[in-house]
């Protein structure tokens, strides 16, 4: 009635119908819009009211979180320890975001954490030490990540500008046992798993540090060349002066390396530190004041046919000079006392009586000089000590080998035909290394075998290629094991590892005997079984010789 009347009071007051419900409309509209917008921020920062005894099974706890937070939970009961005791006022009200943030530190207390279905409210509750192996949520360094501070989740932070490794290196303290810190190095990239208020304290972190080094602190590398002096000399200075500098309370970071062919240093450091050493070398790579002239003369060796050799170990610079002087034979050496004595040194090695022998500068490409120069010795000694294959070379001696480690070579001083024969010997000697370690080399005498034919069969069973049903094998450049038979003094010479030769040790001590009967060489021959066991034939194979008379 009341309706009719004020509908009627309109239509006399001349309004149309229509244009009275549209102005009707519009009222509403504009007085209830705000209203809703209150309320969907009033839902937004609603709180939850929770009330928890002081005694709780974490079960129901869970259950709690769920109904407040409506999140679905997933979880192994056998997970679910025990009781916890909580205190809490009555009636205290938290936002959802809080809840959560309390109930992950309730969850963390029991070893406890959570991982979130992408874009879902379904959590999934399991130990912590197992959560890095799930399905975890990915995100990359510059996504919007939605999930809750509690879960766990993988992220992926590429590193601009910094050391990948020194990042890592720099975090691995700082990080939770429960997490992984990954270097993805061809991507350059760090792999974080944790839970994600943590993962975002990491992003933060990297961000601070992954910046540009400042100029002046990377590593440069720089050849300086010794023009005056022994770049030996100069070394040993540089390193003694800069070894004790300190800067900003650190030790100065560099490193030098010797390019004794070029007579030059390679400094490796930072952009201030090469500055003053360079500056140093300046000061002190200057024509020697000191430097004096020594006479000294030869007895056998021909001054005119040694000064190559001496100049290519010793090389010419304004601070060494080594003239041959014919009329005495002798060699007059301009130069400071101490490389004087150095030199004089090396050529009381190389003047010796020669007969017809010839002086042979022999460069290494993989051996050290300082490590085959003494085998070679025992090789070819003039006197051998029976039994044992060790030997010396006397000042007479027809072949006489010396290492010269500045080069990496071996002098050698023998007769045409030694001197062949040591060649090729060097040539067999100086392979590549292997991949197993430091490469030794052993000389070993047989008593009974000839060394031929037990460096075929030790170079079949060392061998890196077999060949399937035969037992025969052949050693490559690169091979782990080398055998070489040395006719001369019925020796072999193994190239190996420290293990292998040990094996190779053992196997020869039982090879190398007498047969009981009739004192006859051994024989042996090697087998490649199919089917049968080697160790428990072998077994078998004694007990029926043994038998036999």
């Amino acid at each position: 009635m009341i309706h009719r009347l004020s509908i009627n009071s309109k239509w006399h007051l001349g309004f149309p119908f229509h244009k009275g419900l549209f102005l009707l409309f519009l009222f509403l509209f504009h007085f209830t819009l705000p209203i809703e917008v209150d309320a969907a921020k009033k839902s937004n920062k609603s709180k939850v009211t929770i009330n928890l005894p002081q005694t709780l099974v974490l079960k129901e706890f869970i259950k709690i979180i769920s109904e407040k937070t409506g999140t679905v939970f997933v979880y192994e009961e056998k997970n679910l320890r025990g009781q916890m005791s909580i205190t809490a006022p009555r009636n205290f009200k938290v936002t959802q975001e809080d809840a959560f943030f309390f109930f992950e530190k309730i969850l963390a207390s029991q070893g406890l954490t959570m991982v979130r279905k992408d874009r879902s409210n379904v959590v999934e509750i399991l130990p912590a030490a197992e959560a890095r192996f799930s399905r975890l949520p990915i995100s990359r360094d510059g996504d919007t990540f939605k999930a809750k501070g509690g879960n766990y989740v993988m992220r992926l932070i590429p590193i601009k500008q910094a050391d990948l490794k020194s990042i890592q290196a720099t975090l691995q303290p700082i990080f939770s046992k429960t997490g992984a810190l990954l270097a993805y190095e061809p991507l350059n990239t760090l792999i974080v798993i944790d839970v994600e208020s943590n993962v975002s304290r990491i992003v933060e972190l990297i961000r601070l540090l992954d910046t540009s080094v400042p100029e002046g602190i990377e590593q440069i590398v720089t050849l300086q060349q010794i023009v005056h002096n022994d770049v030996s000399e100069i070394h040993k200075t540089v390193s003694e002066l800069f070894s004790s500098l300190v800067r900003k309370g650190k030790p100065a970071q560099f490193k030098l390396l010797i390019e004794a062919r070029l007579n030059s240093l390679f400094i490796v450091a930072n952009r201030e530190i090469t500055d003053e050493i360079v500056e140093l070398i300046e000061q002190v790579d200057v024509p020697v004041e000191g430097a004096t002239t020594t006479i000294h003369e030869l007895k056998y060796s021909e001054a005119t046919k040694l000064v190559p050799l001496i100049t290519t170990v010793f090389p010419k610079t304004a601070s060494i000079k080594i003239v041959p002087f014919a009329p005495f034979n002798a060699l007059i050496i301009i130069t400071n006392p101490v490389t004087t004595r150095q030199i004089i040194e090396l050529v009381n090695q190389l003047d010796i009586p020669r007969g017809n022998r010839q002086i042979k500068l022999q460069l290494l490409e993989y051996a050290s000089a300082t490590t085959l120069a003494p085998l070679l010795s025992k090789i070819f000694a003039d006197k051998i000590v029976a039994g044992k294959g060790e030997g010396d070379t006397a000042a007479g001696s027809p072949v006489k080998i010396i290492a010269e480690p500045r080069l990496n070579a071996l002098i050698i001083i023998a007769d045409r035909l030694a001197t062949d024969r040591v060649l090729q010997l060097i040539q067999k000697l100086d392979t590549e290394q292997g991949s197993s370690g430091e490469i030794q080399l052993k000389l070993v005498q047989l008593k009974h075998t000839t060394a031929k034919r037990m460096a075929s069969l030790l170079t079949k069973i060392f061998s890196d290629q077999i060949i399937a049903g035969k037992g025969e094998g052949k050693t490559t450049k690169s091979s782990p094991v080398k055998i070489i038979e040395e006719e001369r003094l019925n020796s072999l010479i193994i190239i190996a590892g420290r293990l292998e030769i040990e094996r190779i040790l053992s196997l020869i001590k039982q090879l190398d005997v007498f047969q009981e009967s009739g004192k006859i060489q051994s024989n042996f021959k090697l087998y490649h079984l199919q089917h049968a066991v080697a160790k428990d034939l072998a077994v078998m194979l004694k007990e029926v010789t043994g038998k036999i008379s």
